[in-house]
């Protein structure tokens, strides 16, 4: 991990943060951005780590250690995988729409899955759904298991990359196989495994 790369010598506005598990995963962006700006907004560059509670710690670590304006959001960027059947080409560029907790409240034994009813910080699952159809059901993914990214933000990323947002599925341990990959795309409705 690493503290936050920064090149703007002056900020007016709250810099937009680009954090990715490894720096590969944001070194070509941040050379588009060697002033420190990209389309004239301020960015900054992290590496949080690989997984969701590695990536979460260190984005909050660095939120409470880093110098200067909070930020006006935080955009995770990287590698993801695509789940079959979701006609995503490899190599395509995606924005998230929803976000999924593909471990949360869920116990496995043996051939069983139990959905545990557990609160969430903030109660993530009142949130407004996306605009992508419908959101998920706690029948299907449990209270709590998903939240929608911020609208705004969402627009504007997908645009500047000229994609239309999908729904994301995130575990702390990619699909194994195909079996397991299409057990989580039916019950979550993801095109897109990050992790």
């Amino acid at each position: 991990m690493s503290g936050m790369r920064h090149d703007a010598t002056t900020e007016t506005v709250a810099p937009l943060w680009i954090v990715a598990a490894t720096e590969a995963e944001w070194t070509l962006l941040a050379e588009r951005a060697s002033d420190g700006c990209l389309e004239r907004r301020p960015v900054r560059f992290a590496t949080v780590g690989v997984g969701k509670a590695t990536a979460a710690a260190e984005t909050a670590r660095l939120l409470a250690t880093t110098p200067g304006a909070a930020p006006a959001a935080c955009l995770l960027t990287g590698i993801a995988g695509t789940y079959a059947g979701s006609f995503v080409p490899v190599g395509s560029a995606v924005c998230a729409s929803l976000e999924i907790d593909l471990d949360y409240g869920v116990a496995h034994t043996g051939d069983r899955t139990e959905a545990l009813a557990l609160p969430r910080h903030h109660q993530l699952a009142s949130r407004e759904a996306p605009d992508d159809g419908q959101a998920p059901t706690a029948e299907a993914l449990g209270p709590g298991a998903w939240f929608a990214t911020d609208a705004a933000w969402t627009r504007r990323a997908a645009g500047a990359c000229g994609v239309h947002p999908v729904r994301f599925a995130t575990s702390d341990g990619v699909s194994g196989d195909l079996d397991v990959a299409a057990a989580r795309a039916a019950r979550s409705g993801a095109a897109i495994e990050s992790m």
